[in-house]
């Protein structure tokens, strides 16, 4: 399939949660659950029990991102993300970048979503739905601009 043709296709979302910790928190167990069962308050919930046992973790942060992305915060979702960069397991670094080149991806700004892509894929560089979206944000971008330079040009031509 060509570049054109994954245009039509939505990103890919990597929706992983940190497990790593899991095994060794039952909160973040029962959290993770939560979270998969659709109920977003008892995963944070958890997290935050989790938290009380474990001091901050930016896997944690990273988790409560999810969460706040499946209820549509972005905001708060790039901010729990933020601080999910931190963590020292590049999974979840690459991860916690990539979920803010999507938010990044979602409100066009290419340039962002492309340097968050990049940083995940220096996590991880076997990440291929970062690969992928970022082949869509260098041609979103790329679009973008020639459709500027276009209307540039149709603005000359009028005046």
């Amino acid at each position: 399939m060509g570049i054109g043709g994954k245009l039509s296709l939505t990103l890919l979302a990597a929706g992983w949660l940190a497990t790593a910790l899991a095994t060794k928190n039952g909160d973040i167990e029962r959290g993770n659950a939560a979270y998969e069962a659709g109920d977003y308050e008892a995963a944070l919930s958890s997290y935050d029990a989790a938290e009380e046992w474990l001091g901050e973790r930016a896997e944690l942060h990273y988790n409560r991102g999810l969460v706040q992305l499946a209820q549509e915060n972005k905001e708060e979702a790039r901010k729990a993300f933020e601080h999910g960069t931190e963590a020292d397991d590049p999974q979840v670094r690459a991860s916690a970048e990539y979920e803010i080149g999507n938010i990044d991806f979602d409100a066009e700004a290419w340039d962002a979503a492309i340097q968050r892509y990049t940083n995940c894929l220096k996590a991880n560089p076997e990440h291929r739905a970062a690969k992928w979206n970022l082949e869509l944000a260098l041609l979103r971008k790329k679009q973008q601009e020639e459709e500027q330079e276009e209307q540039e040009n149709q603005d000359q031509e009028n005046q």
